[in-house]
């Protein structure tokens, strides 16, 4: 098992490339920054893949850059990823920062939400200027029935609630 500790992603990333025996099979990574033509979708930033939900984008805060998923009670729904070819075994490692201390966070979620639905994450540090970094680790506990998770992020309050830099790495 990938032991999560509390590193930058970067040195995290860099940890699992070329140092953790593990095989790096997908690597998501979307700041907010750019969306597509429509405007309906944020744009991965190294193999341009949709994320879904980029109608929340907002320049009102954010962790880096310009821009930052901004979810509100009437739009709870934040960057969205569905991978695919999910297998038993494979571990998930989620990052994201998000401005506000509310309960809201990162959601893995198997198609049937009865057979796989992750909703904690620990909080491994804080900036000065309201940012908390989350992190997510989990390893497929057994074969999904369609071999999708979806990753999304969620705000259940009535606050409104910022999230950034959301980063996914998935490895066997």
């Amino acid at each position: 098992l990938i032991v999560c500790i509390s590193l930058s992603v970067t040195s995290f990333t860099m940890y699992n490339r070329y140092f953790s025996p593990n095989t790096l099979l997908e690597e998501i990574s979307c700041n907010a920054e750019q969306l597509s033509d429509d405007g309906a979708s944020f744009i991965e930033v190294h193999t341009e893949k949709i994320v879904a939900n980029g109608n929340v984008q907002s320049a009102e805060k954010s962790h880096s850059g310009r821009y930052s998923a901004k979810l509100t009670q009437e739009q709870p729904y934040g960057m969205t990823c569905e991978l695919t070819n999910v297998k038993k075994g494979e571990q998930l490692q989620v990052f994201v920062w998000r401005w506000d201390t509310s309960e809201t966070g990162i959601i893995v979620s198997a198609s049937n939400e009865n057979s796989f639905y992750k909703t904690n994450y620990t909080v491994t540090e804080a900036d000065s200027n309201g940012w908390q970094h989350l992190l997510q680790c989990y390893e497929v506990p057994f074969d999904l029935q369609d071999d999708k998770l979806k990753i999304y992020l969620w705000n259940s309050g009535k606050q409104n609630v910022f999230f950034d830099d959301l980063h996914i790495v998935r490895v066997k």
